[in-house]
């Protein structure tokens, strides 16, 4: 057998995915050990006979709804490697658009010698991403998950990052005040959760749902960051694009200023950010 012939055999399986011959092609270089564009320049090549077995064990994983991070233990995110598996949400491109937009809040990179806190953090790729690109910052991160806070905690050490991991429900073990807090929380509404698919519902429920609006968790954030926040610090947070609107209210009640949404290359809003008016005085609902 080929390497087209077993990609071709591959997709023919997994017929429910409509990104078929993405996952085939992926996994194909997983089990063979290679880049995946290494892999396309050998189609006519026999695909090695010892890795067959593996290949066609994850495409049936595949077929049964594992999203493919979980099969191969990997994701990429902000041109890092990030070890995923079962009880922690895999890193998505989007979410790098969190990332850009605490780094323009940041100003100059090379000099932002400030306190960042990463709530949420699951596999820890934007607290990691944040120390890549902010290196004089002093990063915590946060997560509620035991299981997520242990792939953080490899990830770290696999890309000898300094981040202090916190186990935390929010802010409630977490001590002192920030220069900028980032977020990427659970964010969808309970009534939304049975249309997603199959393979976003084999990741954590707690790290995706939040609510009769999906806006639990994120009240919460803006409400208690409003005393963890210095005067003209920063809250950046990804959102569904729908909560927008409501997101700029919450957090304009709450005394933040200068709030913005950064969107997506679809054009669709994705993150919000604010500023901490600097007056201590601030209206909550």
């Amino acid at each position: 057998m080929t390497v087209r012939e077993a990609l071709r055999r591959a997709r023919t399986t997994l017929t429910n995915s409509p990104t078929a011959y993405l996952d085939s092609l992926v996994l194909a270089a997983w089990a063979v050990g290679i880049p995946k564009e290494k892999l396309l320049a050998m189609l006519s090549d026999p695909f090695p006979h010892q890795e067959e077995q593996a290949f066609f064990d994850g495409i049936e994983k595949r077929a049964e709804g594992l999203p493919v991070a979980y099969i191969t233990g990997t994701k990429e995110f902000w041109g890092m490697n990030f070890r995923v598996g079962p009880g922690v949400l895999i890193p998505r491109p989007d979410t790098e658009i969190l990332v850009e937009e605490a780094l323009d809040r940041a100003g100059s990179p090379g000099g932002f010698s400030k306190e960042v806190l990463d709530l949420c953090t699951g596999s820890g790729c934007i607290a990691c991403a944040l120390a890549k690109e902010l290196p004089h910052a002093r990063i915590s991160a946060s997560d509620l998950s035991p299981a997520a806070l242990e792939y953080a905690s490899r990830n770290l050490a696999d890309l000898g990052l300094p981040v202090h991991l916190i186990e935390s429900d929010l802010f409630s073990r977490i001590p002192g005040i920030f220069d900028m807090i980032v977020t990427n929380p659970p964010y969808v509404a309970d009534n939304e959760y049975g249309f997603l698919s199959k393979e976003v519902q084999a990741e954590p429920v707690s790290a995706l749902v939040s609510g009769n609006d999906g806006l639990d968790v994120i009240r919460r954030i803006i409400h208690e960051s409003v005393e963890r926040i210095r005067g003209n610090g920063y809250l950046c947070m990804e959102a569904a694009p729908g909560q927008a609107d409501e997101i700029f209210s919450l957090m304009g009640a709450h005394g933040f200023g200068d709030i913005r949404f950064r969107r997506d290359l679809s054009g669709t809003v994705r993150v919000i950010s604010g500023q901490k008016r600097h007056e201590d005085t601030v209206t909550t609902l």
